[in-house]
């Protein structure tokens, strides 16, 4: 079965269950700065959600915010299941969320990658996102403009 693109069909459940597979391959662990549990109420009820289901599993969950008034994208969350990493699942997560930033005449994406993620900023470098600034000792800010 070919992996399933949807939007906004996760739940609550979906989002935690699927953070809590993924907390030990974030760098820090997700948990160790957010409370999962109210971080994936907060996903579900106020982000835009681009996610990848095989066999009815959430695989691949990018979560995202859109900002009228700037026109700016602020992803909070990309995580993709350990077995299904490598496969192109948060590239296609990426490319949807840019697509249609475009189409809804966005400017510009932006997100936050702590210092200790080397392969996530190798990932978003690969992806055109660029250096921004670096928010604190922690913590640095990508972005990518919209063509």
């Amino acid at each position: 079965m070919k992996d399933e693109i949807t939007f906004n069909k996760s739940s609550c459940q979906d989002i935690e269950k699927h953070l809590v597979r993924c907390d030990i391959y974030f760098r820090p662990n997700l948990s160790t700065y957010i409370n999962i549990p109210i971080y994936s109420k907060k996903l579900e009820r106020n982000s835009t959600r681009f996610e990848i289901w095989s066999n009815l599993e959430l695989v691949g969950l990018l979560a995202a915010y859109f900002n009228e008034e700037t026109k700016y994208i602020f992803i909070s969350n990309l995580s993709v299941l350990y077995n299904f990493q490598k496969r192109n699942v948060a590239k296609r997560l990426i490319l949807q969320l840019i697509n249609t930033a475009k189409r809804k005449n966005y400017s510009l994406i932006k997100l936050e990658v702590y210092n200790e993620n080397k392969k996530a900023k190798l990932f978003y470098h690969k992806m055109g996102f660029v250096l921004n600034h670096k928010i604190d000792k922690l913590k640095t800010e990508y972005v990518f403009y919209i063509k």
